[in-house]
């Protein structure tokens, strides 16, 4: 008995569920939030579509080897924001050019994306030049030192020296004064300068004529000596009136590339106080000097 009113009851509740949920009421409601269910979906895909601008890109032009100002310009046309991360000295290199970027030039990125970029400083930093004490005195050794700080060397003289082993430095040149004593001291020249060198040899007596002429009278007597050559005759015109500024205007033998002389050989000065037409201007006002005159 129990048992037939429990499947009577069961009956009676699934006739009254069947009944509910397919009247006219129930299927309105229940397609209603299948309606809204459906609409809430599709817009939230197509605002975040819109938002993240899914599936669009844009180019990355290159800013590379621009001026700060250029860059700054065709990224605000272009729909990019310019950020500067780094500005570091770079020898040769316009100031303020840009010489890094992030992301890269022509890779492709979402619009509106910032572009980091490393530019040129106005100004170099000034770096220590290293001592050439205790050991540190090998030419090539040094050099590779020095490419480390972007300082540039050159060998100005040879100085035939039968102890020293080849290419021992001798002295250390900048901007026409020899610093060699001062390296000890803690020297600093700006990144991009270059330090001219005067090394030892051993092997060939022979060596370049230096080139003399444009040189002030004292300059050329420190080339002179750093060559391990001699000044001989030394030719003054009716200007000179202080010898070691006075310029070379001639000398004997004349520089000719690749030409040698042997060590300890003579070289003829003719000087005159006023700078020989061609030479590279300088701040003085001495008047130029034509030996044809």
């Amino acid at each position: 008995m129990n048992k037939e009113k429990i499947i009577a009851a069961v009956k009676s509740a699934a006739q009254e569920t069947w009944w509910f949920i397919s009247s006219k009421i129930f299927i309105k409601n229940f397609t209603g939030i299948i309606a809204m269910f459906v609409g809430f979906v599709f817009f939230t895909s197509y605002w975040l579509k819109c938002y993240t601008k899914h599936g669009e890109s844009v180019t990355v032009p290159n800013f590379i080897d621009k001026s700060y100002e250029d860059a700054l310009d065709e990224a605000d046309r272009k729909g990019f924001t310019i950020v500067v991360s780094d500005s570091i000295y770079k020898a040769g290199k316009m100031p303020l050019s840009v010489i890094e970027q992030n992301p890269r030039a022509m890779s492709r990125v979402k619009e509106d994306r910032t572009i980091y970029i490393t530019i040129t400083k106005a100004t170099a930093e000034n770096v220590i030049i290293p001592n050439i004490a205790g050991g540190n005195d090998d030419y090539e050794q040094f050099i590779r030192k020095l490419a480390l700080n972007d300082i540039q060397a050159e060998v100005v003289g040879k100085k035939f020296d039968p102890i020293l082993e080849p290419n021992t430095i001798i002295d250390v040149i900048f901007d026409g004064d020899t610093i060699t004593n001062q390296l000890r001291f803690g020297k600093k020249i700006p990144k991009g300068a270059i330090l001219q060198f005067v090394v030892s040899a051993r092997e060939n007596p022979n060596i370049e004529i230096p080139d003399l002429v444009c040189k002030r009278f004292e300059a050329a007597k420190f080339l002179l000596s750093n060559y391990n050559l001699n000044i001989g005759s030394v030719v003054r015109d009716a200007s000179v009136t202080a010898e070691n500024s006075a310029y070379v205007w001639k000398q004997e033998p004349a520089y000719q590339p690749g030409v040698t002389m042997r060590i300890g050989e003579q070289v003829t000065l003719y000087i005159s106080q006023r700078r020989p037409v061609g030479c590279p201007a300088e701040e003085e006002t001495d008047e130029d000097f034509n030996p044809s005159n």
